[in-house]
């Protein structure tokens, strides 16, 4: 079956594209792929929110949650919202290995190399999706407190980068 390719899809494409050519190390092509769909999926679904389909999303929510949800939703938080965490130095290195352990259960459970691949590079996905974040914003995401505490607890290039910046000042 061929996917049809969205304008949505080619936004994303570019923008994720563009930031991953900020990591020292560039993830491949098809993690590069998956975080694009991913993140289409994400807007696609908040774009579609509507008072009934959030209760029932809350309803499903309640009952279990899918793992593959999790860790998708940890890798879209981490990245694109650290800033709705109250404590940014704990809460996205939880949410990293929370997300890239969610993957790894995922690869035991499917055996699809995709998915070990993920939570090997989660952090990577995760920078950039914060080089992506950072973009739209004047100031860095962390202040220097937290960007150390990230950088030392998850090895976060754009936390390095940050924390370095700070140094030089």
């Amino acid at each position: 079956m061929n996917k049809i390719i969205t304008h949505s899809h080619c936004i994303w494409q570019n923008i994720t594209q563009r930031a991953n050519l900020l990591l020292e190390e560039p993830v491949g092509g098809l993690l590069l792929t998956y975080l694009t769909t991913t993140l289409e999926n994400y807007h696609t679904a908040v774009s579609l929110r509507t008072p009934e389909i959030i209760q029932w999303v809350n309803h499903q929510q309640s009952q279990s949650i899918d793992i593959k949800t999790l860790a998708d939703s940890c890798l879209v938080s981490a990245g694109l919202f650290p800033q709705n965490s109250k404590n940014m130095a704990t809460a996205i290195p939880l949410t990293c290995h929370m997300g890239s352990t969610a993957y790894h259960t995922l690869y035991v459970r499917e055996h699809d190399i995709l998915y070990q691949q993920i939570s090997h590079d989660f952090i990577k996905l995760v920078d950039i999706l914060l080089f992506i974040a950072a973009e739209k914003k004047d100031k860095p995401l962390f202040d220097q407190h937290e960007a150390y505490s990230i950088w030392t607890s998850t090895n976060s290039q754009y936390a390095k980068e940050i924390y370095s910046a700070y140094k030089k000042c």
